[in-house]
């Protein structure tokens, strides 16, 4: 396409301003606002007196934006995800493309039922999982797919989180939500999208939490063809910190970050470091981000990594998860 695809941005404040900040500043020539819904007038005022958006119409309805601009061809959903199901519908219903923050529902059931929508209509649909697109995750993807160091027996990614206050989350689980989303849906690229065969998971809520819900996650999961994985979500750690680890026959691969920053993939081999990869450096631009793979879903019709259909898998793995904290059982498919 030659000219910025026209889009509506329901929810501009918090996170939503991240989303239209990085939207101005890398891809001016690919998405271009022409409406902005909130609940609440002063974030719209305030998304509105950014530099060159003072032609963007403000609304509090999406229905109100979609009635006045058919020349939207996409919807950016940065709303809390409990309204993430009914804004779709009403998005894809209108005839328009959706790019929805994460999670992409609370709900396997919903999520399906989304997915099979978006087919249905030949919209395009791309949820904003962060983590996997990463150029560190993505190496660490491509040497797991090419069988570099042999085949992956097991995966262990651990995120400790010093995130003492609830913010806007007030559900359950939110180790699982809030960051078990990105958590799984990580290992679940690694691994190459593989299907679950088992899901134990348990949780807790530790003495000093001011959550109303389980803070520490743990889930013990095996997928088709063996391979395990441990991941571990907490929101009440004294200390943030965050592992990735990839056991394989013939090495091990090993992340660790220093806060947010991680910039190295270590090879483990007989106590030793063998090795030391970089970030991928040949990335495929069409897929740098949530927000390019929408535009190349969008202009090629192709499935992306966070594309809907893709992106079930994550929310069936959370799904199982949360029946096996309540049933306290193996969960099996």
């Amino acid at each position: 396409m030659s000219r910025p695809i026209p889009f509506i941005q329901i929810g501009v404040a918090n996170r939503g301003a991240t989303v239209l900040w990085d939207l101005r500043q890398q891809y001016t020539d690919r998405f271009e606002p022409v409406a902005f819904v909130d609940v609440e007038p002063t974030f719209l005022d305030a998304a509105r007196s950014q530099t060159g958006m003072a032609h963007v119409s403000i609304h509090t309805k999406l229905a109100d934006a979609l009635g006045q601009h058919p020349e939207a061809e996409a919807v950016f959903i940065v709303t809390p995800a409990q309204f993430h199901a009914v804004y779709i519908r009403e998005a894809i219903g209108a005839g328009k493309h959706v790019w929805v923050e994460k999670p992409l529902t609370y709900s396997y059931a919903e999520a399906v039922d989304l997915a099979k929508l978006a087919k249905r209509q030949q919209r395009a649909v791309v949820v904003g999982n962060q983590y996997q697109y990463h150029p560190l995750e993505r190496q660490l993807q491509r040497v797991v797919a090419e069988r570099r160091y042999g085949q992956p027996v097991l995966v262990s990614y651990l995120h400790h989180r010093h995130r003492p206050e609830m913010r806007a989350f007030t559900g359950p689980y939110p180790a699982l939500w809030e960051q078990g989303v990105h958590s799984l849906n990580s290992v679940l690229a690694i691994l190459g999208n593989p299907a679950l065969r088992s899901v134990y998971a348990l949780s807790q809520k530790p003495p000093h939490s001011t959550y109303r819900s389980d803070t520490i996650t743990t889930t013990v999961t095996q997928f088709a063809g063996g391979v395990q994985a441990h991941v571990l979500n907490t929101f009440d750690s004294h200390r943030s910190d965050w592992q990735i680890r990839v056991e394989c026959t013939d090495a091990a691969l090993l992340i660790e970050a220093d806060g947010w920053q991680r910039d190295r993939i270590l090879v483990l081999k007989c106590e030793k470091v063998v090795e030391t990869l970089g970030p991928a450096a040949d990335l495929d631009e069409s897929l740098r981000d949530p927000y390019a793979a929408f535009y190349t879903a969008i202009t090629t019709g192709k499935s992306t990594p966070t594309s809907i259909d893709v992106n079930l898998k994550t929310i069936q793995w959370i799904d199982a998860a949360i029946r096996s904290i309540e049933s306290q059982q193996v969960v099996t498919f």
